[in-house]
């Protein structure tokens, strides 16, 4: 029953979570979403982390024009690929990321309490956790040192001590 919902992108290359809060789930939201993404990054920078997108098949990225193009313009600013129906595995990275982040908000927990800004908190959180998977790198780290500072703090990400890690609900309530 949440009208509000979460976009969430994983920046493979450096195991980032980022996400968007969107007030509703439909195709418009996806692209506003975007599109808001893409003013706000220098172009090289959007390319470097969005330019290629892997969706499921929900309505809400039923239409990739929105996403892959800014308005009123010709050129491609990313390409979207969709996942095949039933095969989670082809995602499999943002899932166990998404395991991160259910720790702060549960399943079958309403959403709609949520601002940017305390996603972007829990984002904080997440992104400072050392991952195996990343050779005990934090994902804030490795984009700091892909895209500096200054892209960090647009995204409204920033840095959390790996001891101030705290993933549960109450960090955003």
């Amino acid at each position: 029953t949440d009208r509000k919902c979460i976009l969430t992108f994983i920046i493979v290359e450096f195991h980032f979570l980022y996400a968007i809060l969107l007030d509703g789930k439909c195709a418009i939201d996806v692209g506003n979403a975007i599109n808001r993404l893409h003013d706000q990054l220098p172009p090289k920078i959007f390319t470097l982390l969005f330019g290629v997108l892997l969706g499921d098949r929900g309505s809400e990225f039923s239409d990739p024009e929105s996403i892959e193009f800014a308005p009123g313009s010709n050129q491609r600013r990313s390409h979207v690929f969709y996942c095949d129906p039933l095969a989670s595995y082809q995602k499999g990275q943002i899932e166990s990321i998404h395991r991160s982040l259910r720790y702060v908000l549960p399943k079958r927990q309403s959403i709609d309490f949520m601002t940017q800004d305390k996603l972007n908190l829990a984002l904080s959180h997440i992104n400072g956790m050392m991952l195996k998977s990343n050779q005990h790198h934090k994902g804030y780290e490795l984009m700091l040192k892909a895209v500096g500072e200054d892209v960090l703090k647009k995204l409204g990400v920033g840095f959390v001590h790996p001891d101030s890690i705290h993933l549960t609900p109450g960090l955003v309530k």
